[in-house]
């Protein structure tokens, strides 16, 4: 036992003696993202409004908006639990504003109609691991929207770390005339399951079948459609301005219908815009996209993965209203 503490000892040395007398490292690149000083905790000024509320027992309101760390029942349900323990005087409910597999991309569109228009006296914001691989830039450009948003009354702003950020982010449900025209049908939550799971997100939500075409207008410099993928989702030709590319609507974890966000355009000329988005007869190689971990529901469930349908709910777009 001491001649392996001795000789691990040794080699630990060596390695230590190789790194100081290993060449100096190369200087990192300039930071092109702008920084601010990291501090662990930093006060908005309505908390102590949000304070006083909960001592008086007044009802209290308390919304998440978030990815899917936020969508389990972890942090979310612990944090509640906790204020209703603390201030059992106070009548204090959940304003669930989380979707699982999304980031602050999406919530920026989201957080007036899920969160702020049920009137919360605290909002929480969380995105911390579906941003993790995007670009600081883009993390940062609707984060500045996001938390403007949650101020009740009017405050002194700083300067936005980005002139571009995502203010004029909106959210609003397609119209209903040019979906009909498409041949659309709308799914009533009443008698639909995937219209009864999103209708909290998405109170309405349309299904359009291979062949059918949908088109829309906007002025801005961004937008983006508020979809679905699934196992009876295929392939979509979005053309933008006379400009096409094809976008998949199923992928490795298709086994289910979730929400997803897809980005038609974005830093676009501020003007009017026009988009045509066709749904495509495309028979995708589904076992060939689908994670191998999950073959095994295509094996027991073949049915649930025929079609290349379409499931949208809204478009999401930053300028004056289309």
């Amino acid at each position: 036992m001491k001649l392996l503490l001795i000789r691990t000892l040794i080699i630990f040395l060596a390695r230590l003696g190789a790194l100081a007398y290993a060449a100096p490292p190369v200087p990192a690149a300039p930071e092109k993202t702008p920084l601010r000083a990291t501090v662990e905790f930093q006060p908005r000024e309505g908390l102590p409004n949000f304070s006083v509320k909960l001592v008086a027992g007044h009802p209290v309101k308390i919304a998440y908006l978030g990815g899917g760390i936020t969508a389990q029942a972890r942090w979310r349900m612990q944090s509640l639990a906790w204020f209703q323990k603390r201030y059992p005087q106070a009548v204090i409910t959940e304003v669930n504003a989380a979707i699982g597999c999304t980031g602050s991309e999406l919530g920026v569109y989201r957080v007036a109609q899920d969160a702020l228009a049920a009137k919360p006296d605290l909002l929480f914001v969380e995105f911390a691991v579906n941003g993790h691989a995007a670009d600081p830039t883009e993390i940062i450009r609707p984060m500045e929207r996001i938390g403007p948003l949650g101020r009740p009354r009017p405050h002194a702003l700083g300067v936005p770390l980005l002139a571009d950020n995502l203010e004029g982010a909106k959210i609003i449900p397609l119209d209903p005339t040019a979906l009909a025209a498409a041949g659309a049908a709308a799914l009533d939550p009443a008698t639909d399951q995937l219209a009864t799971k999103f209708a909290r997100q998405v109170p309405a939500l349309w299904k359009l079948a291979p062949g059918t075409a949908l088109h829309l207008r906007f002025t801005g410099t961004r937008a983006a459609i508020h979809d679905l993928f699934g196992p009876d989702c295929g392939e979509l030709e979005v053309t933008l301005d006379g400009i096409s590319r094809t976008l998949k609507r199923f992928d490795g974890y298709s086994t289910y219908h979730r929400l997803s966000l897809r980005q038609i355009g974005d830093r676009l000329a501020d003007k009017g815009h026009e988009v045509v988005i066709e749904v495509l007869p495309t028979v995708l190689a589904k076992r060939s996209i689908i994670l191998k971990t999950r073959c095994a529901d295509l094996d027991t469930n073949p049915t649930n993965y025929i079609g290349t349908n379409w499931y949208v709910g809204a478009l999401l777009f930053v300028g004056s209203h289309p």
